[in-house]
């Protein structure tokens, strides 16, 4: 008895007109296609319009007073209000040159419409600035071609990382580039037990690099909106990374549809900025079908030596695992991203703690990648770390000895281990997920100042727990 193949629809399943799409929700015309996907990236990037409405986010406690407090009031050409105070936002969008941007960069003229001069209503948003690390007449064109006015474009490489704030000649490019190559080409510090480069912190210190270069640049461009391209696929992978990778305690922030990230100024004030994955609820098979639909270009520019590229990382392994698992099994991702949109942020809790006024404390993030630090996690990891073989071969030998010497022993070796053989200075301000990456570079010396500024904010905001005021 034979089967037969499965057909595919040849019509679209909202109009009945021909069908030129083929995802797994269906078959779709042109129009239909484009409704479809508009919609879900309206839902997806509900959050960061109401930011650019209200000036700030939605899970701000409403003991705070945040919605009484405008940013930036729209004017008319007289520089009276138009109607009621608006609020709008400036957005920075990271362009990779992947699938995900460039569907991201089309999908951003939905914020950006062409306006009626008659119109008295405000915008959605302000402006938009695109960053890339490499200037290039292709991608300068692709970004003009859009049609949305007064967008701009710059090019600031990974490097930039190095330069100072406060003194941005201090450095050639050259130097600021050799420093890059230096800390992303590292060889195992000499206190480290590992003898062979470790290429997946290697990427993950990239990865942060990237994250908080592109927060640095949002600020100062005065945009407090930052977006990025992740699809639903790289949202899954990011959060299977972020468990083998002992991200577990940082990973509502690193793979969330918005995160409000705040900069604390001096005299008290705080600057607040919204980093977003608007497209986060598209698959990678639907962005794959609307370039393919648009005729879009997807610019891939070739990877330059801003990357660890030898051996095998975990990030390499789970990306490899997750396509797998998806092809085989089409419901993963989404599997997956049902668990990411039940994850709380541990820095949201902070802060509406704050706002309540429960805590007076100031929230400083990881040194590295600014997310929520677990107090007393680097002294955890050690305790659970066999770092000495010998040791634990002694500990196993007294298996025979009563109970209660076994634990004393063993509680010494692990209160008080040996700081040069496992710990660093830079330990305490470091988030349990980063805890690796300081053992996998040479010195930590070779690391951007904004880790040691970092470092050191946290560091008297815990002294201050210890001084007395009269």
């Amino acid at each position: 008895m034979s089967t037969l193949a499965p057909t595919v629809p040849t019509k679209c399943r909202r109009c009945s007109q021909p069908a030129i799409a083929f995802v797994a929700a269906g078959s779709y015309c042109s129009s239909c296609f484009d409704s479809y996907l508009h919609s879900k990236f309206k839902r997806s990037a509900e959050g960061v319009r109401y930011f650019s409405r209200t000036g700030c986010s939605m899970d701000h406690s409403p003991l705070s007073g945040k919605q009484s407090k405008p940013r930036t009031v729209v004017q008319d050409e007289n520089g009276g209000h138009l109607g009621a105070p608006r609020y709008r936002s400036r957005v920075l969008m990271g362009l990779s040159g992947g699938l995900g941007s460039r569907v991201l960069l089309e999908l951003l003229k939905l914020w950006f419409p062409k306006r009626d001069p008659a119109s008295r209503a405000p915008p959605a948003f302000e402006g938009l600035v695109v960053v890339h690390k490499v200037l290039t007449e292709e991608l300068k064109q692709l970004v003009e071609s859009l049609g949305i006015e007064g967008v701009r474009f710059i090019a600031v490489p990974l490097s930039d990382i190095f330069k100072e704030p406060t003194d941005p000649a201090s450095q050639t490019p050259l130097e600021r580039r050799r420093k890059l190559i230096q800390l992303l080409h590292s060889t195992p510090s000499a206190t480290s037990h590992k003898a062979k480069p470790d290429h997946t912190s290697l990427e993950t210190l990239q990865h942060f690099l990237l994250l908080t270069l592109l927060r640095r640049l949002a600020q100062q461009e005065g945009c407090e909106v930052l977006v990025t391209g992740e699809s639903s696929d790289r949202v899954a992978e990011l959060t299977i990374e972020g468990m083998a990778l002992g991200r577990g305690y940082t990973i509502g922030e690193e793979v969330g549809v918005e995160w409000e990230v705040g900069t604390e100024h001096e005299g008290g004030d705080q600057e607040f900025l919204l980093v977003a994955r608007p497209v986060s609820g598209l698959l990678r098979r639907e962005m794959d079908e609307f370039v393919r639909v648009k005729g879009l270009v997807v610019p891939r520019p070739e990877r330059e030596g801003e990357r660890a590229q030898e051996g095998q990382t975990i990030q390499a392994v789970v990306g490899k695992f997750v396509k797998g698992l998806q092809k085989e099994f089409p419901n993963t991702v989404q599997t997956v991203l049902a668990t990411v949109h039940k994850l709380g942020m541990r820095s949201t809790d902070a802060r509406m703690r704050r706002e309540e006024g429960e805590d007076k404390g100031q929230w400083i993030g990881c040194a590295l990648c600014g997310g929520p630090v677990k107090e007393g996690a680097h002294q955890w990891r050690t305790a659970i770390t066999i770092s000495d073989l010998s040791k634990t071969q002694a500990v196993g030998s007294t298996s025979r000895m009563p109970l209660e010497e076994v634990e004393s022993e063993t509680s010494n070796e692990i209160v008080k281990p040996k700081v040069g053989d496992s710990t660093s200075w830079l330990d305490p301000s470091l988030c349990y997920g980063c805890l690796s990456i300081p053992r996998a570079i040479s010195r930590l010396e070779d690391l951007p100042s904004y880790v040691q500024h970092r470092n050191s904010g946290r560091m008297e905001d815990v002294a201050k727990e210890f001084l007395l005021y009269e």
